[in-house]
């Protein structure tokens, strides 16, 4: 890991007042401010998913901007997620169709295609589309789901690319 610092994002306060807005993130004892950090939608997608807290090792330093007193400002983050996905796979494709049991990433592991709802790294797998396309390989764990779409979806409940 390039950063040193650990810490755990805690909440985000959305307020719209002048220094208001920004990631709090805990180190040690104390609660660090941050407007933005250096992957923000990726963490926005984790929490999407997981909740708080979100472990991550990170730098920073001072902010020079007018909220300086609030912010400081990320130079590195890398999140702690623990990731000792089983399965190896493929996102093979995403179904957009709008119906209630239709829309979901297919990924191919081994003999079974599965389809998710959600990915907790859908901003890092929707770039790759972007510039690479199809199939992105993945390791992989998934479970079965209850509700109205269990025959049609399983949960991620661990997922990294596999470069």
């Amino acid at each position: 890991m390039k950063c040193s610092i650990s810490g755990s994002v805690i909440g985000y306060n959305p307020d719209k007042c002048g220094c208001c807005p920004g990631w709090l993130i805990t180190n040690g004892d104390d609660t660090l401010k941050f407007l933005t950090v250096p992957d923000n939608e990726l963490l926005w997608d984790l929490v999407n998913f997981y909740g708080y807290p979100i472990a991550i090792q990170f730098n920073y330093k001072d902010d020079n901007s007018s909220c300086a007193d609030y912010y400081k400002t990320m130079t590195c983050v890398e999140f702690d997620l623990d990731l000792n996905c089983s399965k190896t796979g493929e996102i093979i494709d995403y179904n957009g169709t709008e119906c209630m049991c239709c829309p979901g990433w297919i990924i191919k592991t081994g003999k079974d295609t599965i389809k998710v709802l959600n990915l907790p790294i859908k901003s890092q797998v929707r770039n790759i589309v972007e510039t690479s396309g199809f199939p992105i390989p993945v390791k992989l764990d998934y479970e079965n789901i209850s509700g109205t779409c269990k025959d049609f979806y399983k949960k991620v409940t661990c997922i990294k690319i596999n470069n």
